[in-house]
């Protein structure tokens, strides 16, 4: 069988006849410096690039004195001893430094470790099938070593037949909700039957003529408006009450173009403040309605609509 042992040329440098650790070595050993610069020039993300790194940090841990590798590690190179440990391990490992399999490995030194994990027969058998290749990544690893994937917790994988029973739930309690205000607004009609004005629909919230703005009822003549108010201080002010206004419609202005939130300062009466909750301030301004269509009645004259109150 055919390997690939690419013995770095600092290495060859120093090897001889002389046992390891002997005089002679010690007098021709490179300094960790100059390791660490070897090692980090040939620190690339390329197969013989990954051997020859493993390589190198091989030759400098049995080179360099006690304490000395582990200290260029940590202050030269550019990642830790677990990775170098691990390249080592890839340098060495002899399915991988087939001259055959060369061509068709990951260039990802973390890929090539995993695969330095498997027997003889279980990359054989990869390599043959063509699971081995230069695309190849962890995952298809740890499937040739027989591993079954990470399952998920109990619970948190939950079928397409389970999620769509709960929709089914959803949708019918929305509908229910939406059946149970339709009542309650019947309800509100009703008990608003005998008043004498307009029975006031109120609508969406934050309305353009304020930020404050909470909820507003339009009428023939211009809307109710009910607006929140707060204490001067700038986190969490206090809420003094409610304000209850009539707004009326500049029809002279174009601009308005019959919108009851564009107003000016003379277009706006102010009925009560600080009510203090929203439904109160609903009643009085049903109330106010209630006596302006009953003074317009009395003079058999109808409410203005071009004009500010």
């Amino acid at each position: 069988m055919n390997f690939l042992h690419t013995t770095p040329a600092c290495v060859q440098a120093t090897a001889g006849d002389n046992p390891a650790g002997s005089p002679s070595d010690r007098d021709n050993a490179l300094s960790h410096e100059k390791w660490a610069k070897r090692i980090t020039d040939a620190w690339q993300n390329q197969v013989p690039s990954i051997f020859e790194v493993g390589s190198l940090l091989e030759a400098a841990k049995a080179e360099l004195k006690h304490g000395e590798w582990i200290a260029m590690i940590k202050g030269e190179l550019p990642f830790g001893r677990s990775t170098a440990n691990k390249l080592m391990k890839i340098a060495a490992c002899d399915h991988l430094r087939n001259a055959e399999h060369v061509p068709h490995l990951p260039a990802h030194w973390g890929t090539l470790f995993e695969l330095t994990m498997l027997t003889k027969e279980q990359f054989e058998g990869g390599f043959e099938r063509g699971v081995i290749n230069a695309k190849m990544q962890r995952k298809h690893v740890k499937a040739l070593r027989g591993e079954a994937p990470k399952l998920v917790k109990p619970g948190l994988r939950r079928s397409v037949a389970e999620l769509s029973e709960e929709n089914a739930r959803l949708k019918a309690a929305m509908a229910q909700l939406k059946a149970q205000i339709a009542a309650l607004e019947a309800a509100r009609a009703k008990e608003l039957a005998g008043a004498t004005g307009p029975t006031l629909l109120w609508l969406s919230r934050n309305s353009r003529l304020s930020e404050y703005c909470s909820i507003s009822a339009p009428t023939a003549s211009g809307a109710y408006v009910i607006i929140p108010r707060f204490g001067p201080a700038k986190r969490e002010p206090p809420f003094i009450g409610y304000e209850v206004r009539f707004v009326t419609i500049r029809r002279d202005d174009p601009k308005a173009n019959d919108n009851p939130f564009y107003a000016y300062d003379d277009c706006i009466r102010i009925i009560k403040s600080g009510v203090q909750s929203e439904t109160e301030a609903r009643t009085i301004a049903q109330a106010d309605a209630d006596q302006r269509a009953a003074e317009a009645t009395a003079t058999d004259v109808p409410a203005a609509k071009g004009a500010c109150p």
